[in-house]
């Protein structure tokens, strides 16, 4: 019977069980869940390269991405993909301008946006930048513990310890199991 429901309908349950994990920010368990998967579609191939970009895996991010394309996966959301990874790397001048336009269209996920711009400030030193997206991205998702960690970074990162701490806390205040 259990060999039967994988060769069925496990695949379905292992992509989605990835991308809840991608959307905790658990991108080794995404990982796990895809590989368990045993697939070549296109949108599994999406769903690593996503997981692998949260751990900044940038060679296994293009590697699936361009599996992905070759198997006809949807070119926007490959685009999104990319330029969410060049923020990630601090390679803004190639992706600032298209994430913002992303943020002010109806992107299902524009805390996964905010989240990369925030790294690639901090990575360029652009604090003000960073602290601008973080307050927008605080006052839009009141429940998202992730804005606080970022501006927790950005007060690491300017060696303001007591402040760095309290944002942790209230991450950790809106959910006790955030990283």
């Amino acid at each position: 019977l259990l060999v039967a429901w994988f060769s069925g309908g496990g695949h379905w349950y292992c992509t989605r069980e990835a991308e809840l994990a991608i959307n905790k920010r658990e991108s080794q368990q995404a990982i796990d869940w895809l590989q368990l998967a045993d697939d070549s579609s296109s949108r599994t191939h999406y769903l690593f390269a996503q997981a692998y970009r949260r751990q900044g895996d940038v060679k296994s991010v293009h590697k699936h991405l361009k599996r992905a394309k070759e198997l006809g996966f949807t070119r926007a959301l490959l685009q999104r993909e990319q330029w969410l990874m060049m923020a990630q790397l601090g390679r803004l001048r190639e992706s600032e301008k298209s994430l913002k336009r992303l943020m002010r269209g109806d992107d299902p996920h524009p805390g996964e946006i905010c989240e990369a711009l925030v790294t690639g400030y901090l990575r360029q030193y652009r604090f003000d930048d960073a602290g601008i997206v973080i307050n927008a991205w605080k006052a839009d998702y009141p429940d998202d513990p992730q804005p606080h960690f970022c501006l927790g970074m950005v007060w690491v990162h300017l060696q303001t310890w007591r402040k760095a701490a309290a944002e942790f806390q209230l991450a950790l205040d809106i959910d006790s199991n955030h990283h």
